[in-house]
């Protein structure tokens, strides 16, 4: 067999060494052709290539897709805690009454020939309406692949967006009802006292206004029209409460941060509070951002075993049967609610104009 040479290699297309080392099947001895040079090669690669000169590889194949989704966060739903929810019915009910009761009469002298003053007690059936409300998801089958491969249980995702929605609208219906309907809401319900304005100072009566002519004392002025609420809201209670009493104050997140601010002794709004009124819990509700000003809403959770109000609702959250189409579903989401059912009004102080 002749040896293998440099330029038999070229011919069977093998290049890529600088010298090239042939075995000679004779002698049994290896040779090196001198000849093979690294401009040589490189000719003989470059005319080999019919394909574009590789520059890298996919980018995709180097990306790392995080399992965990990340959420995109709206507004807390806090009406429920300022007024407990309470299921009432169910979603068949159309109507639901409370009765609400008011004593009347009063004493004398008593005497053996006098008939005596008499007692009563009189009933009104206040009425709030079930508001039922919907939503729907779809999802094809090709969608939910191509999810699959994105690492998403589509399904469930929307279906958990279903949910949420319901909530975030029973959350608007419990602040402020459905208009047209016998529903109302925590911030508009017909029965409820007229709102009072803070404290002025120097013709000024917002927080920011007052503290800015008197920064050293930013927690008294604050605290100052937080007790002219709790005076206004004992006022209208009869006696039933005192500064023991469980309040819940509900303050916007916009103007919390007024409730930090300090004194000259250091002392914060929210710590002159809590020695003041020990039973106050304070509830942050955007939505007492309003437009007519920033809110303040005072009340308390029960009055003699009974709750001042109720977030009521009829069916927190109905899931519907999956109907399939040809390749796809469909599902409905659905709800029912009464608003705020405002029971003893008098027990709820608004301000209005800190801001």
């Amino acid at each position: 067999m002749a040896s293998l040479d440099f330029e038999n290699a070229r011919e069977r297309g093998i290049s890529g060494a600088r010298d090239f080392m042939a075995f000679d099947s004779v002698n049994g001895s290896i040779k090196v052709n001198e000849k093979a040079t690294v401009a040589r090669m490189k000719m003989a690669m470059d005319a080999a290539l019919t394909t574009t000169a590789n520059v890298g590889f996919p980018i995709a194949l180097f990306q790392f897709l995080n399992p965990e989704v990340v959420e995109i966060l709206f507004s807390p739903n806090n009406a429920s805690r300022l007024f407990p929810e309470r299921k009432v019915g169910d979603w068949t009910t159309e109507f639901m009454q409370f009765p609400v009761e008011e004593i009347a009469g009063g004493v004398n002298p008593y005497s053996d020939y006098d008939p005596a003053v008499s007692t009563d007690v009189n009933y009104n059936f206040p009425v709030r309406e079930n508001f039922r409300f919907q939503t729907a998801i779809k999802y094809g089958d090709l969608e939910v692949e191509k999810a699959t491969v994105a690492k998403i249980a589509l399904v469930a995702r929307k279906q958990r967006a279903a949910a949420y929605n319901i909530a975030k609208a029973s959350n608007t219906f419990y602040l402020r009802g459905v208009q047209g309907k016998a529903v109302y809401g925590l911030l508009n319900d017909p029965n409820l006292n007229e709102v009072i304005t803070p404290y002025p100072v120097g013709g000024k009566s917002t927080w920011a206004g007052k503290i800015e002519d008197n920064p050293s004392g930013s927690a008294n002025i604050v605290f100052a029209d937080i007790s002219k609420l709790v005076g206004e809201l004992m006022s209208k209670a009869g006696g039933h409460v005192d500064q023991n009493a469980p309040f819940k104050l509900g303050i916007s997140n916009t103007m919390a941060s007024f409730l930090t601010y300090a004194n000259t002794y250091g002392k914060t709004a929210k710590e002159m509070i809590a020695e003041n009124y020990p039973n106050m819990e304070i509830v942050t509700i955007p939505e007492l951002s309003t437009v007519s000003g920033e809110e303040l809403y005072l009340t308390v959770t029960e009055v003699d075993g009974i709750s001042v109000g109720d977030t009521a609702f009829s069916e927190k959250l109905r899931m519907s049967r999956v109907i399939p189409e040809t390749t796809s579903f469909k599902q409905k989401a659905m709800s029912g609610t009464y608003g705020a059912v405002i029971k003893q009004p008098a027990f709820i102080a608004r301000m209005t104009g800190i801001a």
